[in-house]
């Protein structure tokens, strides 16, 4: 009979025991754990982990006496010198994290230990979101998306959803991870709603990210769109000039792309410039071919080539004085302050009018507005922002001050 594995995942009895040969002793309740179908006969109240030392001594400093394991390992039914039932696991992969708080109201579920992410609009239940079918486990992401948490307390981002139907667009490393401990509430952002810039078009726009011996040339037909966060996008902003481009008839700046099969690649990033030579008829366009799902791509190569560009940056020997961080995105408008000053004086009708059918005609303002992000205290843009809560926006295009 194959071996079945099982996942142990909580906060154990006691500190571990270490034997003579280095291995740890771990003991947990069995409650809220499956028994192996082969075991479903014995009632079981504990599980006793063996964790060899070889797995031990990864993970050995980092031990609390509130440390969150998550242990996968090979069952077996065992009986104490006493005859008494209980469930052996020798451990065959480790992880722990501190700093979970126990959620009181919730036994066996932990509360959302630290800050919550920028760009956050709700913190919400993990059973209500969806998952699409067919979604792959991104395993480089959920490695770091860990190493992130075990960092910071936090998920480096919320998780995107979409809130008509409350399917994930993106942030699934993030999902896995609060399921894996056990994560009840969780913080989300609806950013789908007025067409700020891609992300990835925004971190990418002023470093250089790729070396030119990486790209090829990729007929523009053999691109498809499979990645949620591309598929779901309601709006969109273009980050290039069409007229510009169609004069020349070239992209210069490459896509990402993964293989599918059959001669097809996937869009990891780059959606301006694909949408762009879908719209100008171009054939060819350069790009990156990659296995990396969009979400490990763009923060493994924004991570990596922003370390480069500094570096660079500092070797130059040019001093910049320090200016304010801008950051663009969407923020919910219930989070938005509007100053004194703003609420005694309501905009020109025509004018919110003027910018209403701006809205209704382009899919998106003209410009953001502008708010503190400390506060979130708006500082530009109540013309929009007046707008915006006529057309019954949840939130808007802005600018964050930092």
């Amino acid at each position: 009979m194959t071996d079945s594995k099982i996942l142990i995942r909580g906060i154990p009895e006691k500190l571990p025991k270490i034997t003579k040969k280095g291995d740890a002793i771990l003991v947990f309740k069995t409650t809220g754990d499956k028994i192996p179908t082969y075991n479903k006969a014995v009632q079981q109240s504990y599980y006793m982990v063996q964790v060899k030392k070889k797995f031990w001594n990864n993970v050995s400093r980092e031990i609390k006496e509130t440390t969150y394991y998550i242990i996968e390992g090979i069952p077996r039914a065992s009986v104490t010198s006493k005859k008494l039932p209980f469930i052996s696991i020798l451990c065959s992969n480790i992880k722990v994290v501190n700093g979970l708080e126990r959620d009181e109201s919730n036994p066996g579920r932990f509360k959302f230990p630290g800050k919550l992410p920028f760009d956050t609009d709700e913190v919400i239940p993990i059973s209500s979101i969806n998952i699409p079918k067919n979604l792959q486990k991104p395993k480089t992401a959920m490695v770091k998306a860990l190493n992130y948490f075990k960092a910071h307390g936090t998920f480096y981002k919320p998780m995107v959803v979409k809130k008509g139907n409350m399917n994930l667009v993106s942030g699934y490393e993030n999902y896995l991870l609060a399921k894996e401990l056990n994560i009840e509430m969780v913080p989300v952002s609806y950013n789908l709603t007025t067409g700020a810039p891609s992300k990835d078009e925004i971190k990418f726009r002023n470093i250089v990210w790729y070396k030119p011996e990486e790209v090829t040339e990729v007929n523009v037909k053999d691109i498809i769109l499979t990645e949620d966060i591309h598929l779901n996008v309601q709006n969109f902003i273009f980050s290039i000039n069409l007229k510009e481009l169609s004069n020349t008839g070239n992209i210069n700046v490459p896509v990402a792309i993964r293989p599918v099969g059959e001669g097809k690649y996937s869009l990891v990033s780059g959606v301006a410039r694909y949408f762009a030579a879908k719209i100008l008829d171009i054939e060819k366009i350069p790009a990156i071919i990659t296995n990396m799902s969009h979400d490990e791509f763009v923060e493994t190569r924004f991570a990596q080539y922003s370390k480069i560009n500094d570096n660079n940056k500092q070797s130059s020997g040019k001093k910049k004085s320090k200016g304010i961080l801008k950051i663009e995105g969407e923020t919910s408008l219930s989070i938005i302050t509007i100053p004194e000053s703003f609420a005694r004086t309501k905009p020109n009708p025509a004018k919110i009018k003027e910018t209403v059918e701006y809205y209704k005609k382009h899919g998106k303002f003209d410009k953001p507005v502008v708010i503190r992000g400390d506060t979130n205290l708006l500082i530009d843009g109540y013309k929009r922002y007046v707008a915006a809560k006529e057309l019954g926006l949840e939130s808007i295009w802005t600018i964050k001050l930092k």
